[in-house]
């Protein structure tokens, strides 16, 4: 009899291990499962908005870099409108010269020729007094006598020229600046060979620093 009771008590202690060996097995795969899910769920969440995002980084740096090449461009083709050659202007005609140091207007107001200046005699055939306009068209102040500097006159268009020079009481220094949008009226002096024709001529000399602008006027157009 104790030996019935000794076996039954055996096997339902089988049976009760059995069973909480079953559980905790049905237990981890359940985890598993339920890790797996998530893991898969928190992957495709990234792929798919990682993309996305890339694009419309992308299209948006893609739309900046087009907006900035077409600004360059635009700026570029203005400069160089800006700074054409305006050569053989006449006389009361205005030029615009741009170069690296500013941007102005020159206007050719009158010319004066005579054999005499400031009682002094013309050395190499007669004197040509030429009356200018400068504008500064720039925003910083302008020296006329800089922007001058390279202003000479000629006995031919595209000829080397003679540069201009002061004789009290016939041309007197030019103011020391010009404001930004301010004007002023002056006289420049050479002394050259008799000619039919001459060419006032600005910024031969500086190549590709500054466009160029020439005035091309005769003898009979002078005063």
């Amino acid at each position: 009899m104790k030996r019935i009771i000794l076996n039954s008590c055996v096997l339902i202690l089988f049976a009760v291990m059995f069973v909480a060996c079953s559980n905790e097995d049905n237990n981890e795969e359940d985890s598993t499962s339920s890790q797996g899910e998530n893991q898969e769920s928190t992957t495709e969440g990234t792929n798919n908005s990682k993309p996305a995002n890339t694009d419309e980084a992308e299209s948006s740096q893609g739309e900046d870099a087009s907006d900035n090449t077409e600004e360059e461009a635009d700026t570029s083709g203005e400069a160089i409108e800006e700074a054409e050659d305006q050569l053989e202007l006449g006389i009361g005609d205005t030029g615009k010269i741009v170069n690296n140091f500013s941007t102005h207007e020159i206007t050719l107001n009158s010319v004066e020729i005579t054999e005499e200046a400031g009682g002094e005699p013309t050395q190499e055939g007669n004197y040509v007094i030429v009356n200018l306009t400068i504008k500064n068209l720039g925003d910083d102040v302008l020296n006329p006598e800089d922007a001058l500097s390279s202003t000479e006159l000629a006995t031919e268009p595209g000829a080397g020229g003679l540069p201009w020079f002061y004789i009290d009481g016939v041309a007197e220094e030019w103011p020391a600046e010009i404001a930004p949008g301010e004007s002023v009226n002056g006289v420049l002096l050479f002394d050259i060979e008799q000619s039919d024709e001459y060419a006032l001529q600005t910024a031969f000399d500086l190549d590709s620093l500054s466009n160029q602008v020439s005035f091309v006027f005769n003898a009979d157009e002078a005063n």
